[in-house]
């Protein structure tokens, strides 16, 4: 009796994104009848929570650094009338979005 054996080359599909999953966080307000909002609040890769409780403390410290909060990488992703813009933050995997207001 003779046995064949064939290797067939498995083929395996390796993703290097997973696709976004933003939650959404909803608002913060900084300081209570000052009308400084942070609104729109998305969150990737970190809970809620600490993405507002994260918005919230940079607010209260003044916006500095005005760079955003420390530990993290923000750019400006748009910009819209009166100084409102729509900000984009980084620290490792996760990310905050979120729009200003006043």
């Amino acid at each position: 009796m003779t046995v064949i054996c064939i290797a067939l080359p498995l083929t395996m599909t390796v993703s290097t994104r997973v696709d976004a999953t933003y939650r959404g966080c909803g608002a913060v307000t900084i300081t209570s009848n000052s009308g400084d909002v942070l609104f729109a609040i998305r969150a990737e890769h970190i809970s809620c929570p600490r993405a507002r409780s994260t918005l919230r403390n940079w607010g209260k410290a003044g916006y500095v650094p005005r760079s955003g909060p420390r530990g993290w990488r923000c750019r400006t992703v748009k910009t819209f009338v009166a100084g409102n813009g729509r900000e984009s933050c980084r620290r490792g995997r996760a990310r905050i979005l979120f729009t200003t207001g006043v």
